[in-house]
């Protein structure tokens, strides 16, 4: 029976691989920028992987790549390299772009490779990275340039966030800023970005307007982009690039913020809230300046802007008949656009229903008659809709052979993955068990490894999927302060599961001393004495305590909703990291690395070896001492909570880059800098790194 299971697995295990054999190939043909090849792999692809609207979008996608190379000209800008049809002006793409770089390399940090940008059609969006090499932008777009600009700008926030992920850089401020400074070279502070106006209906909190980016609904960019030019303009552009230098130490947004600034983020989003309703809530804005936003919005951003303003507007603002007429003219704005690029068949459909005595409309007669002369009859666009339907040939459908074939090569790369995994895994597991079981000082290493990289690595991922990945995946289900929450807890579930696997690890059997009940154990460990607890407390309270007279005893104000969870979570993170950390301390105690493995991993846990360097040498320090704390205690629960009270004090009294608690909940501000005051505590903590050894265990 259990040959007949493993074969059966290693075939279902062929099937799988062979089913995901094309749609990971076009993936890879697709970072690759070979959109002709991973159309060609997601048209063999099977449609519950790879559905029939995503191969449309990409065949369509790559037959016009193909068309654009074949008859382009190719413009370079600094390092930026323009692919644009052969009679696309240039000279406003230079001017544009320009201004944007140097924008963007003035407020962020980092300076990125950059991508070719191609003008060409695309499928469903105006905009989109194909690849890191290679940036699409629709020229059938209203503005191409500004596209172009927020596609950059998300490419330079990108490659500035990558030392510290997996950061939690909210998805209002990435959408914001790239609206924000897309804007600027299109003159929207004379423009656009005076006349805006929302809805009060679709005025939401800024810690929704995050993951209403993914919801079904009202746009939320206007809410984006006026909250990153208040956080500009409040703090100034030297601050907000300290901000994303704290994201670039790993550390959320909701924690950098009070870090940097002194100030609770709750108090910046009750600023923006007033300040948006009162500058964009058109029900909040006297009638006069409504009619007049109105109607520069309906000769300047048509249809789609208008529209949702007048949904249901009372008519104490606008008479229907002015409604009517403002609906006209964001008609012939569409229809303006559309004659422009040389649509006349779009520009005739914009013009339906409008009122010929309109004022502007004589200028579009001219147009009209070409277009009927050119055999397009108005009364045939009745029923059609207005909006962009690709147009592209029809993408290649391989016949029977060639898909028999090409199953066939899945079909065999399958079995060589399954049979070379068959292969090699016996001796690899073979060869882990007997590393792990060995008590040489180079196994030992090993084991610290693994424990550190799982466990570390574990975190990390965790957060980077949850943090960062989930937002910009479409699944940006829970504000950005649950997300972190939610990513914190998970991690503490990852501590106490490998806490399970090192028990299960070792009860296996190890050529180091282990746990035991023993009289003997027993005989050789102590209790912890009252004075090490008062080392702990007085080493942990006294440098956040110097670091808030520093700052002038500021208060940051965090409210409960915030100080709660993140008390409950530093005090189950602190017990899950003990029960992994502390509890293999006492199992390895035999080798220096059991001192500093524990201490290093202790270190990374408590604030990373970059955020404050001081801190970071203090948590070396207190590692050190509770590892060998472990070593010569009973249990493991008094150097947990000697870990408490090395952390915790700070963690309540002072908000600061150590120890990384997220979110953190300090009552004073510590300042922006790294911390001086664990310099000293550290050098105490080293000085009495020993104390009472003579009296422990011995190795």
């Amino acid at each position: 029976m259990a040959i007949f299971y493993k074969h059966w697995l290693k075939l279902l295990w062929v099937a799988v691989l062979a089913l995901v054999f094309f749609p990971v190939a076009g993936l890879i043909a697709q970072f690759c920028g070979l959109l002709s090849l991973a159309a060609a792999a997601f048209e063999l692809s099977p449609r519950w992987l790879i559905s029939q609207n995503e191969v449309e979008r990409i065949s369509y996608e790559a037959a016009g790549q193909n068309e654009l190379r074949e008859a382009c000209q190719e413009v370079n800008v600094g390092r930026l390299r323009f692919r644009l049809p052969a009679d696309e002006p240039v000279e406003d793409w230079v001017g544009s772009t320009t201004a944007v770089i140097d924008r963007l390399a003035q407020l962020l940090p980092g300076s990125p490779p950059l991508p070719a940008v191609e003008m060409r059609e695309l499928f469903d969006t105006y905009g989109r990275f194909d690849n890191p090499f290679t940036l699409g932008i629709d020229f059938e777009g209203e503005e191409p340039l500004r596209t172009a600009g927020h596609e950059l700008a998300h490419l330079y926030l990108l490659w500035a966030m990558i030392p510290g992920l997996p950061v939690d850089c909210p998805r209002w401020l990435n959408e914001g800023l790239s609206e924000y400074i897309s804007g600027e070279p299109m003159g929207d502070d004379t423009g656009w970005s005076r006349y805006a106006m929302i809805r009060e209906r679709n005025l939401v909190d800024l810690h929704v307007v995050s993951p209403a980016f993914s919801w079904p609904g009202p746009a939320v960019e206007w809410h984006a982009r006026e909250a990153t030019a208040l956080l500009i303009e409040l703090h100034g552009e030297a601050v907000f690039l300290q901000m994303i230098n704290g994201l670039r130490l790993a550390r959320p947004f909701y924690s950098v913020y009070p870090i940097i600034t002194g100030r609770p983020l709750e108090k910046f989003e009750f600023e923006w809230k007033e300040r948006f309703s009162r500058q964009r809530v058109l029900e909040n804005l006297p009638v006069e300046e409504v009619s007049e936003r109105l109607t520069w919005l309906a000769d300047n951003r048509g249809i789609l802007e208008v529209q949702p303003l007048l949904q249901d507007l009372p008519e104490r603002y606008l008479t229907k008949d002015m409604q009517k007429h403002l609906i006209d003219r964001a008609r012939m704005h569409g229809a303006r656009v559309s004659f422009g690029k040389g649509n006349l068949r779009d520009g005739l459909g914009w013009l339906r229903g409008v009122n010929h005595a309109q004022p502007g409309y004589e200028a579009f007669r001219t147009l009209i008659a070409k277009a009927r002369a050119a055999e397009f009859d108005l009364e045939r666009l009745e029923g059609e809709s207005l909006q962009k339907r690709p147009s592209a040939s029809e993408p290649w459908r391989p016949n029977r052979s060639v898909a028999l074939l090409a199953w066939l090569v899945a079909l065999g790369s399958a079995l060589l993955l399954v049979a070379v995994y068959s292969n090699l895994r016996a001796p690899i597991v073979a060869k882990l068990r007997e590393s792990w079981q060995l008590s040489s000082a180079g196994a030992l290493v090993f084991r610290w490894s693994v424990l550190g990289l799982t466990g570390l690595g574990g975190s990390w991922f965790l957060r980077f999927l949850v943090i960062s990945m989930i937002p910009y995946g479409g699944l940006a289900a829970l504000p950005d302060l649950y997300r972190i929450l939610l990513a914190e807890t998970l991690v503490i579930i990852l501590w106490l599961a490998l806490s399970w696997q090192l028990r299960r690890w070792e009860s296996q059997g190890s050529g180091l001393s282990r746990l035991s009940d023993s009289t003997t154990d027993v005989l050789l460990s102590v209790p912890v004495k009252c004075g090490t607890f008062v080392v702990f407390l007085v080493a942990g309270t006294l440098p956040p305590l110097l670091a808030a007279w520093q700052a002038g005893w500021q208060p940051v104000g965090f409210g409960l909703p915030q100080i709660l969870p993140a008390v409950l979570l530093f005090l189950a993170g602190s017990a899950a990291f003990g029960t992994v950390t502390w509890t293999a301390a006492r199992l390895w105690h035999k080798q220096f690395a059991s001192r500093f493995a524990p201490a290093l991993i202790y270190a990374m846990f408590r604030g990373g070896l970059a955020a404050d360097p001081y801190g970071s040498l203090f948590a070396l320090a207190a590692g050190w001492w509770l590892s060998g704390l472990a070593q010569r205690s009973r249990h493991i629960w008094p150097v947990i909570m000697g870990d408490m009270l090395l952390c915790g004090p700070a963690f309540l009294l002072c908000t600061s880059w150590f120890p990384a608690c997220d979110p953190v909940a300090g009552y004073w501000y510590g300042g922006s800098a790294a911390v001086i005051w664990w310099l000293p505590a550290a050098v105490i903590l080293l000085l009495f790194r020993d104390a009472g050894q003579e009296n422990g265990r011995q190795g």
